[in-house]
């Protein structure tokens, strides 16, 4: 419990929440003297006491009803800010560990399914913390003004209310270690299943063009029949949990009639005091289900905790403070790298890298070349053997996060586009001291791809706003922007990796003359299966097991 609360609370506004339990304290403290007035007003109608009382204690009835429905308007909407600021600033934190942890670490998951894991995860926590002290202190409040209420009148009534808590007591112990068995295996069901939903969706092309609709159904359908056993025994479980907490409650309302009614028909309690307590039986009864569904709440929380817990726990790639401010060579010495669990899968012995100089990565399918370029680019962090050298400085010692921001530009086999216009992708790596210059070279390297009528389709020409996710771009446009973006950056390094897998003829043709022409400002590492058009030096890249003749 104590885990699940300091998680929480630390993406949780402490002044807003402090506020917040304070106007739900008073709202329970207001809607506890409600039914006193409703008994008032129904003593003196029983004694005639007469017109000016009854429109009294009417007039203040309906005051505090006005009123809390005011506070309750505005305990909602402080609510929904705490549960939207809390959400978004835990999966801001736990995105932002993913970005400053080894790439390794997540590079199995599908990224469907962690997503379902954060946004359902995260906010059955951040509601489970904030709702925690503010019934804990709401509902203790009321059961022990109840109580004295009671008490005051007979030790019969405290009696029932001392027996609830002791048979919640025994039903939570027998019923909690159940509980959180089904609801784990039930939240890992709907992950999946939702995930591999949300995948018939992102993938709704491929899977169409590849024929495979009835099989992707087809497995669809056998996901949903496992999540619906999953979601089955759950109901199960928190039925026959909920059943007995019904029963208990029924019992104790039974008890309460009988107590209170016999005190009515001796003359020891008003019939105005009465209606109260049975008004008040139904807030007792709300209460003491709350502490009866603690546990289950807990348990399905602790659930959802513990998911989180590997996200929650990466550990930050550990990055220097150096700095570098041109980059005339890139050292390579000794560098390998392997995934975990697995074998080393290459290993560079010793190459150099010069400005000035295009560069072909060649290697066989598998062998890591993209791997290659990510490691260099601190994606891993320092999970690698080996070393880079930029000038004479061990890119271990440099600030990756800054390196990679203002010293790279990279073309990526699917390359990613912001969510922002045309222009601004073009335009993004660009200092705001060449913006002006550089955004007259971009129109005339639109021109030179020919993206001058693609561009001149759109509704809002240049700024038009598209992303990475778009289908309605092809492969074919999202190159040539983000050939673009690289060749109006002044990066000192430019990686490629199959930057012309998807551009015409003579895109191709005009690309590699400015690669050949800008050549002289960067290091030019580019990863090709075609021989390129022009390159100055090669690096081979083979598999670390047939380096070293293992089979």
């Amino acid at each position: 419990m104590q885990n699940i609360l300091k998680f929480g609370f630390q993406y949780i506004n402490k002044c807003s929440y402090i506020r917040y339990l304070f106007l739900c304290a008073v709202m329970s403290l207001v809607g506890m003297v409600s039914p006193l007035v409703m008994g008032e007003i129904i003593n003196h109608l029983a004694e005639n006491a007469g017109e000016k009382v009854l429109i009294q204690n009417v007039i203040a009835f309906g005051f505090i009803s006005v009123l809390q429905q005011g506070m309750s308007v505005i305990q909602s909407i402080m609510e929904a800010r705490l549960n939207s600021d809390a959400e978004y600033r835990a999966n801001r934190g736990i995105i932002e560990k993913l970005y400053n942890a080894s790439y390794a670490n997540i590079c199995n998951e599908d990224p469907a399914m962690l997503n379902q894991k954060l946004s359902n995860d995260i906010g059955s926590v951040v509601n489970f913390c904030i709702a925690f002290f503010r019934d804990i202190l709401i509902n203790i409040v009321f059961i022990v003004c109840i109580a004295v209420i009671l008490l005051s009148q007979s030790l019969w009534l405290w009696l029932v209310i001392f027996g609830l808590v002791i048979t919640y007591i025994i039903v939570y112990l027998i019923g909690k270690r159940k509980m959180y068995e089904i609801g784990l295996l039930y939240k890992e069901a709907q992950t999946s299943f939702l995930g591999k939903l949300y995948g018939m969706i992102f993938f709704m092309k491929s899977i169409r063009n590849n024929g495979f609709v009835k099989m992707s159904f087809a497995k669809q359908d056998d996901e949903y029949k496992q999540y619906y056993a999953t979601l089955y025994n759950q109901l199960s479980v928190n039925n026959l949990f909920y059943a007995t907490v019904n029963m208990i409650s029924l019992m104790a309302q039974v008890l309460l009639f009988l107590i209170g009614g016999k005190m009515v028909l001796d003359g020891k309690l008003g019939i105005g005091f009465l209606v109260a307590i049975l008004n008040y039986f139904s807030g007792l009864l709300q209460s003491t289900d709350y502490f009866l569904s603690l546990g289950q709440n807990y348990q399905n929380t602790l659930s959802s905790y513990k998911r989180l817990l590997p996200y929650k726990d990466l550990e930050t790639m550990v990055q220097g403070e150096g700095r570098v401010e041109k980059i005339e060579s890139i050292g390579i010495q000794e560098v390998s790298f392997r995934y975990p669990g697995q074998r080393i899968l290459f290993q560079i012995k010793r190459e150099g890298l010069e400005r000035g100089k295009i560069y072909w990565l060649k290697g066989k399918n598998g062998v890591g070349k993209t791997t290659f370029m990510n490691v260099l680019l601190g994606l891993y962090g320092n999970t690698y053997g080996g070393n880079f050298f930029l000038n004479n400085t061990n890119i271990r010692e440099l600030q990756w996060d800054d390196f990679v921001e203002k010293k790279v530009a990279i073309i990526e086999q699917e390359p990613y586009l912001l969510a922002a216009s045309l222009k601004d992708n073009m335009l993004c790596k660009v200092k705001d001291v060449d913006y002006r210059k550089k955004e007259q070279e971009m129109y005339e390297l639109i021109s030179a791809f020919g993206m001058d009528e693609f561009i001149e389709k759109q509704m809002q020409g240049i700024d038009t706003v598209y992303n990475s996710m778009s289908s309605v771009m092809s492969g074919g446009e999202k190159q040539k922007i983000a050939i673009i973006r690289m060749l109006l950056s002044d990066a000192d390094i430019w990686l490629l990796d199959e930057p012309t897998s998807a551009l015409d003829v003579d895109s191709t043709e005009f690309f590699f003359k400015e690669l050949e022409r800008r050549k002289t400002e960067h290091i030019i590492l580019m990863i090709s299966h075609e021989v390129p058009r022009n390159y100055d030096g090669i690096i081979r890249l083979e598999n670390y097991a047939q380096n070293n003749g293992e089979k």
